[in-house]
């Protein structure tokens, strides 16, 4: 007596439905993620000095495009200039 699989037929239908279901499962994305093309921009961006200061001058205005290394803002350098000569005469 033959099993169920081993009939031509049988083994045709078994092997049709398996295809089906795995490539039914390979077609379909992860319910997690998307794939998609496009472009982001930041909104909100934190920038720091590496000195405190009053600052004098704004170079840039918002909304302007900034790229690392330019210059925003000058700042008063007065305070600093003031500590570096008191540093000075210590020193001497």
């Amino acid at each position: 007596m033959k099993s169920v699989c081993q009939t031509p037929q049988a083994s045709r239908i078994f092997l049709a439905v398996a295809l089906a279901a795995a490539g039914g499962c390979a077609r379909k994305p992860p319910a997690d993620r998307v794939r998609a093309s496009g472009q982001v921009e930041a909104t909100d961006v934190r920038v720091a000095g590496q000195v405190a200061g009053r600052v004098l001058e704004l170079r840039v205005d918002e909304g302007d495009r900034v790229n690392a290394g330019d210059v925003i803002a000058r700042l008063d350098t007065a305070d600093a200039r003031l500590a570096l000569t008191r540093a000075n005469a210590e020193r001497a």
